[in-house]
């Protein structure tokens, strides 16, 4: 199993860098995690990032989608690339400490799986979700 030694610390960690426990997840993970993903200093637009995607995963067992997420933190998608350089599936989601969001990471952007009853579920979830 894959560790992370961050500021001194050993993290467990997936292949690709996610935490395997998103429950040991708190804010010096994300101070530690930000350091790694390009992130010098998280400012208070970053933990607005960071705090809705940990609220969405605990409600909902995944991560929203990235519509989703402008829409409800008000920034857009540039403004989430440059908070986040690594982008909102690799770098917003790891430091918010989510396990990794399903689907593909292709050149350093999130593709959703081709599946289209994967897709049509999540678009039916996402869309009655936004009705609520």
């Amino acid at each position: 199993m894959p560790t992370l030694d961050v500021n001194g610390k050993n993290l467990s960690v997936d292949e690709d860098g996610f935490l395997d426990d998103p429950a040991i997840w708190n804010a010096e993970v994300a101070k530690d995690f930000a350091t790694t993903e390009g992130v010098e200093a998280l400012t208070e637009d970053h933990w607005k990032v960071i705090h809705y995607l940990r609220n969405y995963y605990l409600e909902f067992g995944i991560a929203p989608m990235v519509r989703k997420l402008c829409k409800e933190t008000g920034f857009k998608l540039n403004q989430i690339y440059e908070l986040f350089p690594s982008g909102p599936a690799k770098g917003a989601c790891k430091l918010a400490g989510l396990p990794k969001p399903t689907g593909a990471f292709r050149s350093g952007r999130f593709r959703v799986t081709s599946d289209p009853l994967c897709r049509t579920f999540r678009s039916l979830v996402h869309m009655v979700s936004s009705y609520l």
